[in-house]
C-alpha cells in the first residue's frame, strides 16, 4: 500500500521548467514558450562571425607571409671586429669627401661615432655596390686615448684615425700603397683611401685644424718614412759587413774551394781544349821548298 501512494505521488511529480533568455535580454516565464529571435539579429550575428573569421584568416596569411619573407632573407652575419680599449670619438670635427672621376659626390661626417664599417651588407656605415667589395670590408676608428693599445699596429702612438682592414679579399689601399690585413695605419688629413676594386675615392678632412698643424703633422711623417729608410740602410750595412767577414775568414783559414787566382791558373795549363797544333820551324820550310812557302805565303795574304 505504501509503494502504491509512492508511485502514485511521483507519477503526479513535474519537473520544472527553468527560466530561459529572450533575445531582448528578458527572462521568459516559467510554463510559457519564449519568443522565437529576431532575423535581423541572426543576420548581425552571421555578419560578426563572418568579420572575425576574415580577420583571423588575414592575420594567418599576414603572418605566414612574414615568416617567409624572414626565410627568403640571408641571415647577416656579425661584424668581425672588437672595440678596442682606446677609442673614443673625434675631438674635433672631420668628414670623408666621396669622390669619383674628380668630381665630389659626398661628404660624411665622422663626429657621432667611434669607428665607421665600409662594406656591401646594409648594415654598414657606409655601403659599397662593387663587387670586389667583401661584405665587411675595413673599418676606420678614432683614437682618443693615450693608453698603449695591446693589438697590431703600426705608428699608434698619437690620437687620430686609423684604418683597419677586415682580411678582405681584394685589400684596402692608403695613398696608392696596399696595407696588410687587421693592422692599424695611421690616416692623417689629406690621406686619400681606396676599397678593393671601386673607383671612389675618399679624402679625409678636418674643419678644426690649421694649416700649421697639418704641416706638422706632414713633417712627422716625413721623418718617420726617413728614419724607416735610414734603419734599412744600416741593416744592409751590417749584412754587408758580415759578408765580408765571413769571406775574409775563410781566405785566412785557406779554404778556397778552387776558387783562388793559383789554381785558375794551374788549371789552364793542365786542360787544353782540342788538340794542340805543331810547331813549324818557317825557315826550314822555306830553304826545302821556296816556291811553295812563297805562293803559300801569297793566298794567304790575299794576293793571289
Amino acid at each position: 500500500k505504501a509503494l502504491g501512494i509512492r508511485g502514485r505521488n511521483m507519477a503526479e511529480f513535474k519537473v520544472p521548467l527553468l527560466p530561459q533568455k529572450k533575445s531582448s535580454g528578458e527572462v521568459c516565464d516559467v510554463g510559457t514558450p519564449c519568443e522565437q529571435p529576431d532575423k535581423q539579429s541572426e543576420e548581425h550575428r552571421a555578419e560578426n562571425d563572418a568579420q572575425v573569421r576574415s580577420e583571423v584568416e588575414g592575420e594567418n596569411n599576414s603572418q605566414g607571409e612574414a615568416n617567409c619573407e624572414a626565410k627568403r632573407q640571408p641571415e647577416i652575419p656579425p661584424l668581425p671586429y672588437r672595440e678596442p680599449a682606446w677609442s673614443g670619438l673625434p675631438e674635433e670635427p672631420s668628414t670623408l669627401e666621396v669622390i669619383k672621376n674628380g668630381a665630389l659626390l659626398n661628404e660624411i661626417n665622422l663626429d657621432a661615432k667611434e669607428f665607421f664599417v665600409f662594406g656591401r651588407l646594409p648594415t654598414c656605415d657606409v655601403v659599397l655596390d662593387h663587387p670586389s667589395i667583401s661584405r665587411y670590408h675595413a673599418v676606420l676608428q678614432y683614437r682618443s686615448s693615450e693608453k698603449s693599445p695591446n693589438e697590431n699596429a703600426t705608428n699608434l702612438s698619437t690620437s687620430g684615425f686609423y684604418l683597419y682592414d677586415l682580411a678582405s679579399t681584394h685589400g684596402t689601399v692608403i695613398n696608392k700603397e696596399r696595407i696588410r690585413a687587421r693592422t692599424y695605419y695611421r690616416i692623417r688629413v689629406g690621406h686619400v683611401m681606396k676599397f678593393g676594386g671601386s673607383t671612389r675615392l675618399f679624402l679625409l678632412q678636418s674643419g678644426g685644424r690649421g694649416q700649421d698643424e697639418v704641416e706638422r703633422e706632414a713633417e712627422e711623417e716625413m721623418k718617420e718614412v726617413l728614419d724607416e729608410r735610414k734603419r734599412k740602410e744600416e741593416m744592409r750595412e751590417q749584412e754587408r759587413r758580415h759578408v765580408e767577414e765571413m769571406r775574409a775568414r775563410v781566405v785566412d783559414e785557406g779554404i778556397s774551394w778552387g776558387m783562388s787566382n793559383e789554381a785558375e791558373e794551374e788549371a789552364e795549363h793542365q786542360f787544353h781544349l782540342g788538340p794542340r797544333e805543331p810547331e813549324i820551324d818557317e825557315d826550314a820550310y822555306y830553304n826545302r821548298d821556296p816556291k811553295k812557302a812563297l805562293n803559300h805565303y801569297f793566298e794567304e795574304e790575299g794576293c793571289v
